[in-house]
């Protein structure tokens, strides 16, 4: 969509399995005005069958499992407060060009010996969408990233 801003997608992880699927995405225009909205479910309901699989440990998607399936290791959520601020720094931009992932340290989450980080991706557009003839909406690429 050319006039998109900012897309928000909610996605639910598989903790048994290395797949995921979207529940709900809003594309974003000037002035936080919705160009899009699509709701396959609430999280908590969405069937699974859907999801798509993923590269174990080489893909974003793999990051982002552990990170909502290990309790030891999750992170809070990116408020829209925190967002605004601005306080995080840049650490790499995507391979292909078409996004950055940022970072942010938790110093009240910091121990001796092990520092805790909060990172989220912003993407200049989405991945394409496909939509097959039963409705289901799949995403054909992956993200890949760099960064130490």
């Amino acid at each position: 969509m050319p006039d998109a801003r900012v897309s928000e997608t909610l996605s639910v992880y598989d903790c048994n399995e290395t797949r995921s699927a979207t529940s709900e995405e809003t594309i974003l225009g000037k002035d936080d005005v919705v160009l899009f909205h699509y709701k396959i479910a609430d999280p908590q309901f969405l069937n699974l069958s859907i999801a798509a699989p993923f590269k174990p440990a080489v893909s974003i998607a793999s990051s982002f499992q552990r990170l909502a399936c290990n309790s030891e290791i999750n992170t809070p959520l990116v408020t829209k407060e925190q967002l605004a601020k601005k306080q995080f720094s840049l650490l790499s931009s995507t391979v292909k060009g078409d996004g950055e992932l940022f970072y942010q340290e938790l110093p009240e989450r910091n121990t001796e010996n092990q520092r805790s980080v909060l990172f989220y991706i912003l993407l200049f557009r989405g991945p394409t969408l496909n939509v097959s003839t039963d409705g289901v909406v799949r995403r054909p690429t992956q993200i890949s990233y760099r960064g130490g």
